[in-house]
């Protein structure tokens, strides 16, 4: 058939709309989605709760119809790019995270950035032919973006680990500030996966912080993910006695913010701190407040241990 319309405006045809959509047709039943954990803190543990996984970058449906993967395809970087370098891609990817103005052009800017790097692509082709016939008759582009997907969470992590102390130094401080200006339904989706329905809403609180902000925390995504990629510059590792000295620094940090709350503040904290698979989703927040505070005002070679501690929390 043919339509003016661009894919964007189609609603197609799949598992969830079979019965409201009135048209009888066959499709698989989907796969079970594994429930996303919280993370888990004891009262020995408090100090140092995990920092969840950043969101994926935004997924968007193809910009067309591409033939379904065949067992035998193999995939490229070169493949890859001319997937992504569409024109127009980025800005329509942009167009459906939210963002808007000045702040959805910086977005688009770091979409087109990031599938630029040869050695991303390649990772992602790689990891596509990997999966081989599991892929057979699935839709070649969707693939690439949730494999996309799934890629950035590992390596943005992973990734900082082998950055510097002042380029974690900042990304924690934006995150800081983030969980101060989110919602408590904003921060239970950007900190404990709450809602997967707005992959880019990190982003959108984080540009509260202004545009130069919002640049500069994507660029330390990309910076990451190229540096895991690339396997450089080398991973730092703590000693065992470095990152007992930075825990127990941050844990006196800790004590002293928790020490200035309200005392209903301070009972929500230690609450949260106590038992984070029990705790209420206001009181998980006020800590996550609390922990993130202490890990970017901490001063000196304690604080950088204990806030590359939290990375290596966070990627393991």
């Amino acid at each position: 058939f043919a339509t003016s319309a661009s894919p964007y405006e189609i609603s197609w045809l799949n598992y969830g709309n079979r019965i409201s959509s009135g048209i009888e047709f066959s499709v698989p039943d989907p796969e079970p989605q594994s429930p996303r954990s919280s993370p888990k803190t004891s009262q020995s543990s408090a100090r140092a709760p995990a920092l969840p996984s950043p969101p994926p970058p935004i997924y968007t449906p193809p910009a067309s119809i591409p033939a379904p993967v065949r067992a035998s395809t193999q995939f490229t970087a070169a493949s890859l790019r001319a997937q992504f370098s569409r024109p127009q891609f980025a800005e329509v990817m942009a167009s459906k995270s939210g963002l808007v103005g000045t702040q959805r052009a910086i977005f688009a800017a770091h979409l087109r950035a990031t599938y630029a790097n040869e050695k991303y692509l390649a990772r992602i082709a790689s990891e596509m032919n990997a999966a081989g016939s599991a892929l057979s008759g699935k839709n070649a582009e969707i693939v690439a973006f949730e494999l996309a997907a799934g890629l950035a969470q590992k390596l943005i992590y992973a990734g900082f680990r082998r950055l510097s102390d002042d380029d974690i130094h900042k990304f924690i401080t934006v995150m800081a500030t983030a969980s101060i200006d989110a919602s408590v339904q904003e921060c239970g989706a950007i900190f404990y996966g709450t809602d997967n329905q707005t992959p880019t809403l990190e982003f959108q609180v984080v540009g509260r912080q202004g545009d130069d902000t919002l640049r500069e925390y994507l660029a330390l995504m990309r910076k990451a993910i190229f540096a895991e990629v690339e396997r450089s510059p080398s991973v730092v590792r703590l000693s065992s006695t470095q990152a007992d000295a930075g825990e127990a620094a941050a844990t006196d940090e800790m004590l002293r913010i928790i020490g200035t709350l309200p005392a209903a503040d301070q009972a929500a904290v230690s609450d949260a701190m106590a038992d984070m698979d029990t705790a209420k989703l206001p009181n998980k927040c006020a800590a996550m407040t609390v922990v993130l505070a202490a890990a970017s005002t901490m001063e000196g070679i304690a604080g950088d241990w204990y806030r590359r501690r939290f990375i290596e929390m966070s990627q393991e």
